[in-house]
């Protein structure tokens, strides 16, 4: 994939959490720091990530969203999927432009 932009990669961190009524809320942030505190801070039966890089070119030239989105059952498995979503060295490739899709 091919970055089109040389500023540095903006996240959209999206968090959905299920209640046991069924109920969602959708929280989104763009700092790591703040959405690490608000996992900290919410409770819920089910959990959706969604982690969201930015735009590519892909292989054919069309411009694509690059993301990792999971659903999870506990709080543990959700700030795992946090940690691995946003490890230091994908956000370096992402930047220099060398992750394949």
């Amino acid at each position: 994939m091919e970055r089109t932009s040389s500023r540095k990669v903006r996240l959209g961190l999206t968090l959905k959490v299920w209640d046991k009524s069924g109920v969602v809320k959708t929280y989104r942030r763009r700092s790591k720091r703040a959405f690490a505190s608000l996992i900290g801070r919410v409770s819920g039966e089910k959990y959706t990530l969604k982690v969201i890089y930015g735009k590519y070119k892909d292989v054919f030239g069309k411009m694509v969203t690059f993301d990792n989105e999971g659903e999870y059952k506990t709080k543990k498995d959700l700030k795992y999927a946090f940690k691995c979503f946003t490890e230091k060295g994908l956000l370096d490739d992402l930047e220099k432009g060398t992750v394949k899709k």
